[in-house]
């Protein structure tokens, strides 16, 4: 993070510049708290994008993420952070090469559709609401001050209340079994 602090110290925000960085998702605690504190003075928090785990195969498994900042504008707590979890860009990576899944330019397409539109992305025609599920992929939340909470892991909430049609097949499953029992 000192790494990335040092650079953004150096760009001019004349034309509302953007910076973006890779890192390890670990980047974010211990002693590099206070750099993104410091980051965040002079800087925006745009977005957070999760990376797949294989993405450094050969050389490396290693879970990061792509920040992206507006330059020389202090963040706003109030205003909400982009955090897209990529961990399916539609390829397959090992130590014999790179594999292509499911459709890994539509993909990378639509990811750059939501860093533009965010959730409205999906309303235009060149997104490939197939290949997404948004409710589990996409979250737009604020962060705090700590400089600890940029991962998508932290915002991503899940959802514990069941629906209707898993309720009805438990109570389903339930009779069955009980039935079951009664008829033996």
């Amino acid at each position: 993070m000192p790494f990335l602090a040092y650079g953004l110290k150096f760009m001019s925000n004349k034309e509302r510049a953007k910076a973006a960085i890779i890192i390890q998702d670990s980047a974010g605690s211990g002693k590099s708290r206070t750099t993104n504190q410091e980051i965040l003075k002079n800087n925006t928090l745009l977005a957070s994008i999760k990376m797949p785990s294989d993405l450094f195969v050969p050389n490396a498994i290693v879970s990061t993420s792509i920040y992206i900042f507006e330059v020389g504008v202090p963040h706003d707590f109030d205003r909400g952070v982009k955090f897209i979890d990529f961990r399916n860009d539609g390829y397959k990576r090992t130590k014999r090469g790179i594999k292509t899944i499911s459709s890994p330019a539509n993909r990378y397409h639509d990811l750059l559709l939501l860093l533009k539109s965010g959730q409205a992305a999906v309303n235009n025609s060149k997104f490939h609401n197939e290949l997404w599920d948004l409710k589990k992929q996409y979250v737009e939340d604020v962060i705090d001050n700590t400089g600890t909470d940029w991962n998508f892991e932290n915002h991503y909430k899940v959802n514990t209340t069941p629906e209707e049609e898993d309720w009805d097949k438990a109570i389903r499953n339930y009779m069955k079994f009980k039935l079951g029992k009664i008829l033996d």
